[in-house]
């Protein structure tokens, strides 16, 4: 979604924008390995390995910008920021003969979520004097990322 604000003054505009995205994954696999006395002889047992996953995406930029002149000088400023939020879980598991059921293997599993945000400003001046063109500007950018 965007909008863009034209003002009467020629060079005079203001732009906003906004992205949302957001999305669910889920999955489930199951692994058998049969195993034999010998090539062509008889099935001696398996081994069976299940997957499950899923997991989370969300993204949200914001966007503005702003542009002006004053004589022969072109001010354009903005800011943004862009936040992120994944989760992605992985449990594998073995079918144990004992139990009779699926097994957790915790040192074959990953699960991890993590939130990155990075925001970010700017500022700049242009402009040209005779055969002399310039462009001065200065941006500032924070970042942040947790993770488990």
């Amino acid at each position: 979604m965007g909008i863009k604000q034209l003002f009467p003054k020629e060079g005079e505009e203001l732009t906003a924008d906004l992205n949302y995205f957001s999305g669910k994954n889920e999955g489930n696999s199951l692994y058998v390995t049969d195993y034999y006395a010998s090539s062509g002889g008889g099935k001696t047992g398996n081994y069976q390995q299940e997957l499950l996953s899923s997991g989370t995406n969300k993204f949200l930029t914001i966007q503005t910008d702003y542009v002006n002149t004053f004589k022969n000088i072109k001010l354009e400023t903005g800011l943004r920021a862009q936040l992120r939020k994944l989760s992605n879980i992985n449990d594998n598991y073995v079918f144990s003969s004992t139990s009779n059921q699926f097994e957790l293997i915790p040192s074959a599993t990953s699960n991890y979520k993590n939130n990155d945000n990075v925001y970010a400003a700017y500022v700049s001046l242009s402009g040209s004097k005779k055969d002399f063109g310039y462009k001065l500007g200065v941006r500032a950018e924070s970042s942040k990322y947790d993770g488990t």
